[in-house]
């Protein structure tokens, strides 16, 4: 599955997975990971965990799950919203 949420929103996603993750370091590599879109759901996983400057391959499963599931939530939501 990929990701490919617009860039508006994908600011939501940023301010969420700050405000409900923790994930609030990820500045410049976050926009970068976003010009990137679509992506891999995987993919962009990993980018957001190395924006934030931690290594998704060394990470806590179940944050990186937990992580994924988010996104996959949120992207579901943005899509409902017929975007």
């Amino acid at each position: 599955m990929d990701v490919n949420i617009d860039k508006k929103y994908a600011q939501y996603l940023q301010y969420d997975l700050c405000s409900k993750l923790g994930f609030c370091s990820m500045g410049n590599e976050y926009n970068y990971l976003i010009s990137q879109l679509p992506l891999d759901i995987s993919t962009f996983v990993n980018g957001i965990f190395k924006a934030e400057g931690l290594d998704p391959e060394i990470a806590e499963r179940k944050l990186w799950k937990d992580v994924r599931e988010y996104v996959l939530n949120f992207q579901s939501s943005y899509n409902t919203r017929g975007s």
